[in-house]
């Protein structure tokens, strides 16, 4: 029998793909029974704390604490990769964080932003495509040149290979045997339409790639998922549930940290919220560590609880009610976000494929009996890195193409009241997504609540380089799909009805202007809020071993640390982030020499 068989099960096709009566079953983790205090509390189950607190709990003399403020992973769309979409905005597992009234530069008009962050176990990992990038060379020896000593490619690379098992060809710069697998597509065929993209950018003259994780980053490829047999590979599957049998690991969920607890300069543990077996409403508990605390909540919610624990700008704490008690005006600064602009495409029917069409009770049942068919995949296939201008050293634009065109369900996700696509449901969405922004926002207090959301400022577009690259991506995406190789399968493009004629005519310099600055939204890749560098840098939050300035036994260890955003997709960093912490950290507490 298929392991997606195991009983209770049932799902329902149609507009409520998967609706919900399925739950994996793993021990309960909301009710553990707590010791008065560990080694190490970790703050944050997502990508890199479930990576982090495994790979210290390897270590029989520590003993772990991970704290999730989400539920476990049991939810049924977690795991099908065709049902990640319906994971955005839902209250059970998404911390539901928005932007909100982002002004749109160079126009009288503003924006609300839905920024989906996993709150569950597993993170973010548990609820985004699934698409695996590392990112460029020079991503990380640029870290290494600011300061961040022992963070450049050569130092990282051994974790990133240490932390996936490649179902691809093998290479110096691949891993095998790591807890997450991953493969090109998941191991599955690229649709018709797939193959015809990836044709028209070859047709055009841009390179392929085979393996951009591997020697080069330049070129088109098709994307590798980590999917394995139709499944999600995220880090509660690969970290969590395969060592939750250690005894001095301990996992507890749904209990939300709302402080650090500091005395005397030092981190001794944690306050958090949470319902217990015991109590019918949210009670305030503390634990104590005897080593190091370490904040893993992620770009936004870490530089929040750092905020609400005293660490951060003086002034703004004061302004909130809340003591200073280590001054460091560089916390939630430093904000910085991948955008992407759709470019959506009609195709005739025999070519193209329906996310509503495509959820029915057939694909469903092949897909708990196989692991394949439309339910196995989020339907992104193929990927490009390109430079849009041939001096730049790396590229700065990222193709992005998706096999179907928005249902009303995503196009809420991204900002829309209604889906003013409706009634065109075959095609597909193709992208450029900027990879270097020069813009940056913020992160901070909208008040000293610990259950109200932080108000984060994104600043979009606010330097004329990053609507350069995503009008120059855009002008190149749409000059591909004039390609023999994939026009014969395109009835029309889209445009939102409220916009045709807008800024003049289709593929003018000036409508591709406007439908960047009014369509771009994020990729959901926040990063930068407690920067790395040197301790004297005043724009940082953490040293390169990841330890706090001004606070001892306390460590950020997520995507926040990051001085820049990495090229592409920021789940492997993240993951790779949580692996080298680790022995950072086993390298401050040696074993005893016997």
């Amino acid at each position: 029998m298929s392991e997606w068989l195991r009983p209770p099960y049932l799902f329902l096709a149609g507009g409520g793909l998967l609706a919900g009566a399925y739950y994996y079953t793993h021990p309960d983790n909301s009710q553990p029974n707590l010791a008065k205090e560990y080694d190490f509390i970790v703050v944050g189950g997502g990508s890199a704390g479930a990576a982090v607190a495994a790979r210290l709990s390897e270590n029989p003399r520590f003993t772990v604490l991970l704290v999730e403020a989400g539920p476990d992973d049991t939810l049924t769309q977690i795991h099908i990769p065709g049902a990640s979409y319906k994971l955005q905005r839902d209250e059970r597992v998404d911390w539901m964080h928005r932007v909100r009234n982002e002004p749109v530069a160079g126009a009288d008009t503003k924006r609300t932003h839905n920024w989906p962050r996993g709150k569950v176990l597993g993170g973010c990992s548990s609820m985004n495509y699934m698409l695996w990038v590392r990112g460029n060379r020079e991503d990380f020896d640029s870290w290494e040149r600011e300061g961040c000593d022992g963070w450049g490619y050569d130092d990282v690379l051994p974790y990133m290979k240490k932390l996936e098992d490649y179902k691809g060809p093998s290479s110096e710069f691949r891993g095998k045997g790591g807890p997450i697998k991953a493969d090109v597509l998941g191991g599955l065929e690229p649709t018709t339409i797939g193959r015809a993209i990836y044709d028209a950018f070859v047709d055009i003259g841009v390179d392929e790639n085979p393996d951009y994780n591997g020697e080069s980053q330049d070129g088109v490829s098709f994307y590798q998922h980590n999917t394995f047999k139709g499944k999600r590979q995220s880090t509660a599957a690969a970290y969590v549930h395969q060592n939750t049998h250690r005894p001095n690991f301990t996992v507890l969920t749904q209990a939300h940290v709302t402080r650090i607890i500091v005395e005397n300069g030092i981190a001794v543990g944690v306050e958090f919220h949470r319902v217990t077996s015991d109590s019918h409403s949210p009670v305030t508990e503390s634990i104590r560590c005897r080593k190091e605390v370490i904040l893993s909540a992620g770009s936004i919610n870490s530089p929040h609880l750092l905020l609400l624990s005293g660490i951060g700008p003086r002034n703004d704490l004061l302004k909130h009610g809340i003591e200073c008690l280590v001054n460091l005006p560089s916390v939630g600064k430093n904000l910085q976000d991948h955008l992407i602009v759709p470019n959506l495409y009609e195709t005739y029917e025999k070519q193209g494929h329906s996310l509503d069409g495509d959820q029915t009770i057939g694909n469903a049942a092949n897909y708990f009996v196989t692991g394949g068919g439309p339910f196995a995949t989020t339907g992104v296939e193929v990927n490009g890195f390109i430079k849009t201008n041939p001096n730049m050293l790396t590229p700065d634009i990222q193709i992005v193409s998706i096999a179907v065109l928005p249902n009303d369900h995503v196009a809420k996700n991204v900002g829309y009241k209604e889906n003013p696509f409706a009634g065109h449901e075959i095609g597909f969405s193709i992208a450029p997504v900027l990879l270097h922004p020069q813009s940056r926002g913020s992160v901070s207090l909208f008040s000293s609540n610990p259950f109200d959301h932080p108000l984060i400022v994104a600043n979009y577009l606010t330097e004329e380089e990053d609507i350069r690259s995503l009008c120059e991506g855009t002008k190149l995406i749409r000059k591909a799909m004039e390609s023999p190789k994939i026009k014969p399968y395109i009835k029309q493009q889209l445009q939102n009805p409220d916009q045709v004629g807008k800024w003049g005519h289709l593929n003018s310099a000036a409508e591709i202007r406007g439908s960047v600055m009014e369509n771009a939204f994020t990729l959901y890749h926040p990063v930068g809020t407690c920067k790395m560098g040197k301790s004297d840098d005043p724009t940082t939050v953490v040293d390169s071993q990841l330890r706090v300035k001004g606070v001892q036994g306390l460590r950020v260890v997520d995507a926040s640390i990051m001085p820049t955003v990495t090229s592409g997709n920021t789940n492997i960093p993240s993951i790779m982030i949580g692996e080298k912490a680790a022995d950072l950290i086993k390298a401050t507490y040696p074993s005893p020499k016997l």
